[in-house]
């Protein structure tokens, strides 16, 4: 059921509203009616368009010249294109869960504080995945299994229009091998051997550890199950260090990723998919509080006086 919103004045001067199309612009608005109290709404196309657009033609619809790709000059091909944009220009994140589409806004709270909510009568983004409105596409390579926290395939070729980047260009080292196939039967019944400490490994649980602080006010335990996901995204996955610690930083900047990734396992879990929306979101800089919190945490492990600087 659609509701009545409030709308800020500095709505209509920001940078994102006038880059987009006027038609872009209503559609986008008319989504924080049909959205739930917490930003979450049905995302069925058909559906959508009909309460967007009951008495209008969206092929007739104005459109600038830049980006059409409808082949005649100020239209539009369909609705799903008018949606394509609200996406990249307000960070509308569509997503499905169990084949069944759905929207959220992100910056809804900002708009909306005095009736917003926190949960929502319909699934989260974190219990499905991403797709590109436009093709319908997932976002992302690589499946999930929810179940295992394993991805059945490393991602590859994934990078980002930004130098200096590290974490953004990720997957390329493919499979460096666990060493965990091919024991023997007498090695199968020895009873297992103590993992030695990896430091790796460590610096990742420990990073994820001190962003579920900062995010819950709570100093997590770092089990064998943090361990385990953390070596498997290095060994397994085929990410560094470097790369891992650098999309930590990013959800640490996030206002959805950062209530999400609270462990290692679930790091891993939806690895792919903090990936692709790093990369959609053009590699935007993480919080400079995080930066200097993790900054902080390499200075003290490191043993130096003078911290680290952390790359963008």
């Amino acid at each position: 059921m659609a509701r009545m919103r409030t709308l800020k004045p500095e709505f209509f001067d920001s940078p994102s509203t006038a880059e987009a199309d006027l038609a872009v612009r209503l559609t986008f608005m008319a989504m924080w009616s049909w959205a739930d109290d917490s930003g979450h709404g049905t995302g069925n196309l058909k559906e959508l368009e009909a309460f967007c657009w009951p008495n209008d033609e969206v092929t007739e619809l104005p459109r600038r010249s830049r980006g059409n790709s409808a082949g005649a000059p100020g239209g539009w091909r369909n609705f799903a294109e008018i949606c394509g944009e609200v996406a990249e220009v307000f960070g509308v994140v569509f997503y499905k869960v169990r084949n069944r589409p759905y929207y959220w806004i992100p910056s809804f709270k900002q708009h909306q504080s005095k009736d917003f909510r926190p949960t929502s009568r319909y699934p989260l983004l974190e219990e499905g995945e991403m797709f590109d409105v436009t093709s319908g596409n997932v976002i992302g390579s690589g499946s999930v299994d929810t179940s295992s926290g394993t991805t059945s395939a490393p991602m590859r070729g994934i990078s980002a229009d930004a130098p200096g980047d590290p974490a953004l260009v990720i997957g390329e080292q493919g499979n460096r091998g666990t060493g965990e196939q091919g024991m023997s039967a007498d090695a199968a019944t020895a009873p297992p051997e103590p993992q030695p400490v990896r430091e790796d490994v460590e610096q990742i649980c420990e990073a994820i550890a001190l962003h579920v602080q900062e995010q819950t006010g709570k100093q997590p335990a770092i089990t064998k199950k943090w361990r385990d996901s953390a070596r498997l995204l290095i060994d397994r996955d085929g990410f560094t260090l470097e790369q891992i610690t650098w999309i930590i930083r990013w959800v640490a900047g996030h206002d959805f990723w950062s209530a999400v990734i609270l462990s290692a396992p679930k790091l891993r879990e939806k690895f792919p998919n903090l990936v692709a929306q790093a990369k959609r979101d053009g590699a935007p800089k993480v919080d400079k509080a995080a930066q200097m919190i993790l900054a902080d945490r390499l200075r003290r492990e490191a043993g130096t006086d003078t911290p680290k600087e952390i790359e963008q």
